[in-house]
C-alpha cells in the first residue's frame, strides 16, 4: 500500500474527517463548519491517504509556537486501518516533521491505552510536578 500525506484537506476529506470523528467519543458531535474553522488556524495538518484512491484514513493536527512548544491533537485512524501500522506512520509524520525538527517539547494527547505507543518515539506520562488544566467552555462544539 503506498501512502500519501496531504496538508490540506479537500471538501471530499473534510466530510470523511467528520466521519471519523463520529465514530469516536472524544470528537462525537463535531460539526462540519467547526472542523473547517479548526482546520483554517491549526499549524500542521497531516492527513493520511492511498496513493490514487484519496480516502482519508488518518488524520492529526498539531499547534505549535515552532520554538518550544508543538501539541499533538486529534490523532486519529479509521477503524478499518487500525493494526496496519497505519498509525506508527502517522506518528513518524508528526515527529520526523521539518517544522517541528526545532521545537524543544512535542506533547500529545493520548488515551491511556495508548501511552505505551507513543513511549515508542520517546513520548512520557512522567510530567513531574506539572498538570494538565482544562476550562471548558458549554456550547462550543
Amino acid at each position: 500500500m503506498t501512502l500519501q500525506v496531504v496538508d490540506r484537506l479537500t471538501d471530499a476529506h473534510v466530510e470523511e474527517l467528520c466521519a471519523l470523528y463520529r465514530e469516536e467519543w472524544w470528537t462525537k458531535g463535531r460539526e462540519p463548519s467547526s472542523v473547517r474553522r479548526m482546520l483554517e488556524h491549526t499549524d500542521l495538518v497531516l492527513g493520511v491517504c492511498r496513493e490514487g484512491a484519496g480516502r482519508l484514513l488518518a488524520f492529526a493536527r498539531v499547534l505549535t509556537d515552532r520554538v518550544w512548544k508543538a501539541l499533538g491533537l486529534d490523532v486519529i485512524v479509521a477503524r478499518s486501518e487500525r493494526g496496519t501500522g497505519l498509525g506508527r506512520f502517522l506518528l513518524d509524520r508528526i515527529v520526523e516533521h521539518p517544522l517541528l525538527a526545532r521545537v524543544r517539547d512535542l506533547e500529545l494527547y493520548c488515551r491511556p491505552e495508548l501511552v505505551s505507543l507513543h513511549a515508542r518515539w520517546g513520548f512520557t506520562a512522567d510530567l513531574g510536578e506539572l498538570r494538565f488544566m482544562r476550562l471548558t467552555r458549554a456550547g462550543v462544539r
